[in-house]
């Protein structure tokens, strides 16, 4: 494996890191919010 081919792999998986823990982030976000409203 080249150094080209693991430097595009390594920015895949942080992109990928990156959209989860936002997914993950405005989801939980989204959760504490309707708690807080519903009592």
């Amino acid at each position: 494996m080249d150094a080209t081919s693991m430097i595009r792999w390594i920015v895949v998986f942080l992109m990928v890191f990156v959209i989860l823990m936002f997914f993950v982030f405005s989801f939980a976000r989204q959760k504490t919010a309707h708690e807080k409203t519903g009592g």
